[in-house]
């Protein structure tokens, strides 16, 4: 397919999309609704004690001073591995801080995620991840093959077409409410698990049936990215 967008200039470095990328991908899966509901839609997040990058601003009253307190680099952190999906909530597991391609496989392999995604899609799913280096990786791409794992062709730079992206916009919200800010790790993680639990199917098969407007929109705009909806 010729690209009716253009292509960034060589010497550009250009660590953002380009309408040649996502533009086919959307064009490709716009309105085969019974195909997105087979889609297992994931994404890492890194939570800090002191907010969900490591700092967030706080409002306050002309003359008044914050008394939000910023941690060398958050005050540590947690990173937690989610998958939902048209049938609702698939998983929520925590993760080394720094994932690699061999703890990112061993994660799969031992939570059995793939038995809950068959057991909640018998009709067959698509497993869908963006392109960070251990999911890239060819010890990942190995598992997937040997496993017989059909796993999406995700466009680069494409946060917004993901709905879990508006998944943890949600819980973090409710995680810092007040510009709350946490004295240890085990107290957020317990916040962080809190919050899931709450969070009911219904509210997840809503977002995620939005994903074919998250499609329209980005062929609307010509592959450019656009605010998550």
């Amino acid at each position: 397919m010729i690209c009716p967008f253009g292509v960034p200039s060589s010497g550009s470095l250009f660590p953002v999309r380009i309408g040649c990328v996502a533009w086919p991908f959307a064009m490709q899966n716009l309105n085969k609704i019974e195909e997105h509901r087979k889609v297992i839609f994931t994404d890492e997040k890194k939570f800090n004690l002191d907010g969900p990058d490591g700092y967030s601003g706080q409002w306050v009253r002309t003359g008044e001073f914050s008394d939000r307190v910023r941690r060398h680099t958050g005050g540590g952190s947690v990173m937690f591995w989610m998958a939902i999906s048209s049938a609702g909530k698939m998983a929520l597991l925590k993760t080394p801080a720094r994932i690699t391609s061999g703890n990112y496989v061993a994660m799969l392999e031992s939570s059995r995620v793939a038995t809950i995604f068959s057991e909640t899609h018998p009709e067959g799913w698509t497993f869908m991840q963006d392109n960070a280096p251990a999911h890239a990786a060819r010890n990942t791409k190995s598992f997937f093959a040997r496993e017989g794992w059909h796993v999406m062709d995700w466009p680069a730079y494409s946060p917004d077409l993901n709905p879990v992206e508006n998944f943890w916009s949600s819980m973090s919200r409710q995680i810092y409410a007040g510009n709350g800010q946490y004295e240890s790790l085990s107290e957020l993680e317990a916040d962080i698990m809190e919050v899931w639990a709450s969070i009911t199917n219904a509210e997840v098969r809503s977002l995620v049936t939005g994903w074919n407007a998250r499609l329209h929109r980005c062929v609307n705009k010509e592959g450019a990215k656009f605010q998550n909806l």
